[in-house]
């Protein structure tokens, strides 16, 4: 099995979870689940002021352009709040990008997420953002999200317009740039989980259509 065809199934086990997990959103549900985190308004509206608060003491990079370019991309997050906010939600991992995904090559393929601390009641393309997220080559990243959604659709008999699917997505990895960039004035990552999210939040800034 390629290393790629891995990450595929990786892709396809997302949305199959995701589906399954829809029911955690309902009413009874969120009731009992209250150590989960909730992707609402404030929650998200929290992170624009952090962010704008962290650049005030730590820009995310020199130069004008950079500042330019925070400001575009704030001013975006700030646009598309409401639209997060009417995606559909599940129980999500938070923070699934590759590095929190432990992966034994069967058949079927088991997927051994780690690092659960940001848990919540979300939207399913938070980790689709995340796993996506990094240093794939873009023709990649397309795949692995196409082999989120034909999943997703035979496990729920949706409908998924690809148009609106991707868009949606691009919202929510401007949601993880913005939560990236605003998360500490006073804390770095390590090298090898270093990522240039502005870079990464002005990419999907971008191509939102709002």
């Amino acid at each position: 099995m390629g290393d790629f065809d891995v990450w595929r199934r990786v892709a396809r086990w997302l949305a199959v979870l995701h589906a399954r997990m829809v029911e955690y959103n309902s009413a009874r549900a969120n009731a009992q689940a209250t150590h989960l985190l909730r992707y609402d308004g404030d929650f998200y509206r929290g992170w624009l002021h952090r962010a704008q608060a962290v650049a005030k003491h730590r820009p995310p990079a020199p130069g004008p352009k950079a500042q330019r370019d925070l400001v575009r991309l704030l001013e975006q997050y700030e646009r598309i709040v409401d639209r997060l906010l009417e995606l559909p939600r599940t129980f999500i991992h938070g923070e699934l990008y590759a590095s929190n995904i432990v992966v034994h090559e069967a058949d079927p393929v088991r997927v051994c997420p780690v690092d659960w601390e940001m848990a919540a009641i979300g939207p399913g393309l938070i980790d689709l953002a995340a796993l996506t997220s990094g240093h794939w080559r873009d023709q990649e990243r397309r795949d692995l999200a196409l082999a989120y959604s034909s999943a997703l659709l035979a496990s729920t008999g949706g409908r998924v317009e690809q148009d609106v699917f991707f868009n949606d997505l691009d919202c929510c990895r401007l949601h993880l740039a913005v939560q990236w960039l605003g998360w500490s004035a006073d804390w770095t990552p390590p090298p090898e989980h270093t990522q240039d999210w502005l870079t990464e939040g002005m990419r999907a800034a971008d191509r939102v259509r709002v």
